[in-house]
């Protein structure tokens, strides 16, 4: 049983890589090319992936855990605010890269899925926000809600601008950096 599962895993994990290859070079590559791509028949991906849409939305919840881990490592580096927000943007745009162009081109799930674009209510970036605001370290005239999505706006533009080569992946992490910290009026940058 337990091999069985690990199986599952593997093939699994398996069509999310050729997902996020396939969509990083083609935004409407279908499940048949993903499926081939990925070595496996169309029934096992079917069988992990009932439609695109779910796959999609697999690939997208992929991406916002990458990002929590990314923040959280952010955070554990330790220092105030403005060094926080420097290395979360560092660390945002290295997931970006990292996921390629899936990152910012993969369409929006259809709006009956869950809204990975609100903040879900124990996101930890969001919370963080939110401490830093009301310690006084960020803005009052900008909301937690507003700098979470600021953050991720302003970070697909950044990774936009890495995949087209107007700048490199650490490059656009220290302008982003920058941005973040003078956006939300951060105190001793």
């Amino acid at each position: 049983m337990g091999e069985a599962r690990a199986d599952a895993r593997r093939n699994r994990d398996l069509v999310l890589e050729a997902a996020i290859a396939a969509l990083s070079e083609d935004p409407e590559a279908g499940m048949v090319e993903i499926s081939a791509r990925s070595g496996l028949g169309r029934s096992t991906l079917y069988r992990h992936f009932p439609s695109r849409e779910a796959l999609i939305l697999a690939i997208r919840e992929k991406v916002a855990a990458a990002e929590r881990a990314a923040f959280r490592e952010a955070v554990a580096a330790g220092g105030g605010t403005p060094q926080v927000l420097r290395a979360l943007a560092a660390a945002i745009v290295r997931v970006g890269v990292e996921f390629g162009a899936v990152a910012v081109a993969v369409p929006a799930a259809p709006a009956s899925d869950d809204d990975l674009r609100r903040p879900r209510p124990d996101e930890p970036l969001l919370a963080w926000l939110a401490d830093q605001a009301a310690a006084g370290a960020l803005t009052a005239s900008l909301s937690p809600t507003w700098m979470y999505s600021m953050i991720h706006g302003t970070a697909r533009a950044a990774l936009e601008d890495v995949q087209v080569g107007q700048c490199s992946g650490a490059e656009a992490g220290v302008l982003l950096g920058e941005v973040f910290v003078r956006a939300f009026g951060v105190d001793g940058c």
